[in-house]
C-alpha cells in the first residue's frame, strides 16, 4: 500500500506540472452587455471578429475596432499566433456558434484569457461601424492610427497609438497631441513650451497662447468637469469646496457643507433658485460622493497646495 500510495503521488504530481499546462483554461462567455463593459473599461482588450470579410464590411458594421479574422475560411487558424498568447480577447461573430468555434480553438492553443460573445453581433445594441478607408491605405478608419493620411505602414515611433504620419510631435510621446499656438507642433516638442509642471502642455508664460487650465498642477489630460459645465480651470487644481473663494478649504467651507449636506431630490431639493454648497456634479442633492470630492479638498491651504482663482459661480445651473 505504501508503494502504491507513492506511485499514486508520483502519477498526480507528473500530471499536475506536466501534462495539465499543455491544456489551457476554458474560455469565458459574457453577454453583450458584459462585453459592451469590458470594452469600455480595458484599454488592452483584443475583440475579434471571425465572421468572413463581407459580413465584417457589411451593411450591419462591425464593433469598433474589432479585428478580422474569419474562422470558416481558416484566416484564425492560420494566423492566430498574431495575438499575445496572455492578451484578453473577446470573439465575436454573427450568432454566436462560430465565435464558440473560434474560442475553443483559442482555448487549445494555450490562449489564457478568451471570452466568447453570446448571440453574436444578432444581439448586440451597440455601435457598430462599416469598413470605411478615407485614405485609401487598405486599413479601416477605426483601426488607422492616421485615417486621414494614407499610412499602410501604421509607423509609431512614439507609441502613442497616432502614427508618425500624423502625429504632431512624432518623436514624443503626445497622446492628446495639444498645440497651444496651432502652428502645427505639439507643445510636447514645440521649443516655444513653456511648461512648468511637466505635463506637456504649454502654460504660455511670456507668450500668450498657454492653454493649460492647471499650469502649476500636472494634467496631461486637461479633464473640465467640475463644475459639470466646465469652467477653463482643470479638475486636477480645482477646489471643489472652496465656497468662499479664498485660496484654501477649511472650516468655514466645512460648515457651509455642513448646512446643505442631506438635501435630495425628494427633501429640499437643489435648484436656481435655492441652491446648494456641495453639489459638486449638480444631480440635485448633497449626498456621501459630494461629501468624498468635499474631502479630498479639505486641509489645502494658501501654503499647502492653494486653491486657483476659477470662476464657480453658478456652480450648477437647473433645468
Amino acid at each position: 500500500m505504501h508503494i502504491n500510495g507513492i506511485v499514486l503521488k508520483s502519477f498526480f504530481f507528473f500530471l499536475v506540472f506536466f501534462l495539465l499546462p499543455v491544456f489551457a483554461w476554458g474560455h469565458i462567455n459574457v453577454s453583450p452587455e458584459q462585453a459592451k463593459a469590458m470594452i469600455d473599461t480595458n484599454n488592452e482588450l483584443i475583440v475579434i471578429d471571425v465572421r468572413e470579410q463581407g459580413e465584417y464590411c457589411g451593411v450591419n458594421g462591425h464593433i469598433p475596432g474589432a479585428l478580422n479574422y474569419p474562422w470558416n475560411s481558416g484566416v484564425l487558424q492560420a494566423r492566430y499566433t498574431e495575438l499575445p498568447v496572455d492578451g484578453e480577447i473577446l470573439v465575436v461573430c454573427g450568432s454566436g456558434t462560430r465565435s464558440n468555434l473560434a474560442a475553443n480553438f483559442l482555448d487549445s492553443q494555450g490562449y489564457l484569457h478568451v471570452y466568447d460573445m453570446l448571440s453574436g453581433m444578432s444581439a448586440w445594441t451597440y455601435d457598430r461601424i462599416l469598413c470605411v478607408d478615407t485614405d485609401s491605405d487598405s486599413i479601416n478608419d477605426d483601426l488607422d492610427n492616421c485615417p486621414a493620411v494614407p499610412n499602410p505602414g501604421q509607423e509609431d515611433v512614439d507609441g502613442d497609438t497616432r502614427g508618425n504620419a500624423c502625429d504632431n510631435c512624432p518623436n514624443n510621446y503626445n497622446r492628446h497631441q495639444i498645440d497651444c499656438d496651432n502652428d502645427g507642433m505639439g507643445d510636447v516638442c514645440d521649443a516655444d513650451t513653456v511648461d512648468r509642471d511637466g505635463d506637456g502642455v504649454d502654460d504660455g508664460e511670456g507668450t500668450g497662447h498657454g492653454c493649460d487650465n492647471c499650469p502649476a498642477t500636472s494634467n496631461h489630460d486637461q479633464s473640465d468637469f467640475y463644475p459639470p459645465a466646465g469652467n477653463g480651470c482643470g479638475n486636477a487644481c480645482e477646489c471643489e469646496g472652496n465656497f468662499d473663494g479664498d485660496t484654501d478649504v477649511d472650516g468655514s467651507d466645512a460648515s457651509a457643507f455642513k448646512v446643505d449636506f442631506g438635501r435630495s431630490k425628494i427633501l429640499d431639493p437643489c435648484t436656481n433658485a435655492f441652491p446648494c454648497s456641495g453639489d459638486f456634479v449638480c444631480d440635485n442633492d448633497v449626498d456621501g460622493g459630494d461629501a468624498a470630492l468635499f474631502k479630498g479638498d479639505f486641509g489645502r491651504s494658501s501654503f499647502k497646495n492653494p486653491c486657483s482663482n476659477c470662476v464657480t459661480a453658478p456652480w450648477c445651473v437647473y433645468p
